[in-house]
């Protein structure tokens, strides 16, 4: 018993600095494994600030969960609207992000939307790579890379590339949605082959359906005074602050200076579909319609076909038919009706209100449609 008393004190000593000491050393060293994955996600932020968290988790092998709080917690650099470049500026900071692109049916442009190790993905128009056997993509100091064709997607005119190879630098992409008329401009690309080429200009209108001169095509786009040749399609359209806003797509033959690129914000939707996918999914309803105008100047949506076993001809839509309604909401256009089929979706189930004429005059009725995907082989401007 005196052996034990002896040992009290230490006994006492080792419960209050020994024990919380041996609970504490694991937390230490877990803080320093968190401390060793800030440098590894920060190091990987500033060689790859376009990266995506998934990106990043993928290349570094840290929990995304942890590459998030980093990411929160890190400076975030001076927003790109607090420097108005001048046009050359803007070329020499923001010109190595174009690429010029060469393929067996035709030439035109691009630019790098992400940039990881050894690879970049770029946006280019769908019209520019149509039917191309080979790719070939050449920056901005002359290096030639073979590119692969990831997806395409005609109904919007995006398409995506793949190339290997170090050093590509991304493109800042802006929201197009805050574009205003009449604001400067900076269109880059490779018109007629002449690599590199900018052209400046004015947003001539912010939003423009190309129904108003196309009937059939139903986007809408970002109308621009800046030159779009024959090899501008695909490349980028930006705003004085170095933002891609738009990707050139083309210019109106029979006017001047009448030029439309695709809002940078649908370019990205589409372009992350089809990185992801290979293809982008559209929902259908099997109508082949068209904007009229009657006598008392209503404009409606006129059913001129119906396309065979679609879901329009499983609840009997008819050649003629007048649609009024989607959901209880009134469409007037056929831009409006298909924008509500492609917010609701493949799967969903729809209400359509539509007259029909009879020997009574026209009488309205309503049919419940299920939504289907639109068959890749219609891929046009044609079908709803």
């Amino acid at each position: 018993m005196k052996f034990f008393s002896v040992f009290a004190p230490l006994n006492r000593w080792v419960k209050i600095i020994v024990l919380p000491m041996a609970l504490l050393i694991p937390l230490l060293i877990a803080g320093c494994d968190d401390g060793a994955e800030e440098k590894i996600v920060s190091r990987y932020v500033a060689e790859h600030p376009s990266a995506t968290s998934a990106e990043i988790a993928k290349a570094t092998g840290v929990d995304e969960e942890i590459v998030k709080r980093v990411i929160s917690k890190l400076p975030q650099p001076p927003k790109p609207e607090h420097i108005v470049l001048t046009p050359k500026e803007l070329n020499e900071k923001h010109g190595p992000s174009v690429v010029n692109i060469y393929s067996n049916k035709a030439l035109g442009s691009g630019v790098i939307y992400k940039s990881m190790d050894g690879y970049a993905y770029i946006i280019t128009n769908d019209h520019v790579i149509r039917g191309a056997s080979s790719l070939l993509v050449r920056l901005s100091d002359k290096r030639t890379l073979d590119a692969k064709m990831i997806g395409t997607d005609s109904r919007t005119d995006i398409a995506v590339l793949k190339v290997e190879g170090n050093n590509l630098q991304a493109a800042q992409f802006g929201d197009s949605s805050k574009v205003e008329t009449g604001i400067n401009v900076v269109a880059i690309g490779n018109p007629m082959g002449s690599e590199n080429s900018i052209e400046d200009g004015l947003i001539s209108k912010s939003e423009i359906t190309a129904a108003d001169f196309n009937g059939k095509n139903v986007n809408k786009y970002l109308q621009t005074s800046a030159s779009i040749n024959p090899g501008n399609s695909g490349g980028p359209l930006f705003n004085m602050y170095g933002e891609v806003i738009g990707i050139n797509d083309m210019g109106l033959t029979k006017a001047q200076n009448m030029n439309f690129a695709i809002p940078s914000n649908k370019a990205v939707e589409i372009a992350d579909k089809l990185i992801a996918n290979g293809y982008v999914s559209w929902p259908y309803l099997g109508v082949e319609a068209e904007n009229q105008q009657t006598k008392d100047g209503t404009n409606i949506i006129l059913v001129k076909d119906i396309m065979n076993d679609s879901p329009a001809k499983k609840v009997g839509l008819q050649k003629g038919d007048i649609i009024i309604e989607v959901n209880d909401a009134q469409v007037s256009s056929v831009a409006e009706l298909r924008d509500k089929l492609n917010n609701d979706g493949v799967g969903a189930s729809v209400s359509i209100n539509y007259a029909r004429k009879t020997k009574q005059g026209y009488k309205k009725f309503n049919v419940q449609v299920k939504l289907e995907e639109l068959p890749k082989g219609y891929y046009t401007f044609d079908w709803s």
